[in-house]
């Protein structure tokens, strides 16, 4: 009986583990979504035209933008994998 009472507290215990495990998944993979809804967000605002190319400034904020958008997607990928 005591045997018993040991593994139904080791499987309680595992499944608080558990729970625990997926809470931490979860928060991690709607940090990585929000993460990639924000940087397209900014990359789509981005207004690219024969002007853009011709300005330093302006062309840095695009490629800035893709960057961020390409990192972001890139985490995405590698929840999505594992």
């Amino acid at each position: 009986m005591v045997g018993s009472a040991k593994q139904y507290q080791r499987r309680a215990d595992l499944i608080s583990q558990s729970v625990e495990t997926v809470k931490g998944y979860a928060k991690q993979e709607s940090s990585v979504l929000e993460a990639v809804t924000n940087a397209r967000a900014k990359a789509t605002a981005v207004q690219v035209n024969a002007d853009t190319i011709t300005d330093p400034e302006a062309f840095k904020k695009f490629q800035d933008a893709q960057a961020q958008l390409s990192g972001a997607s890139g985490r995405l990928l590698a929840v999505s994998e594992s």
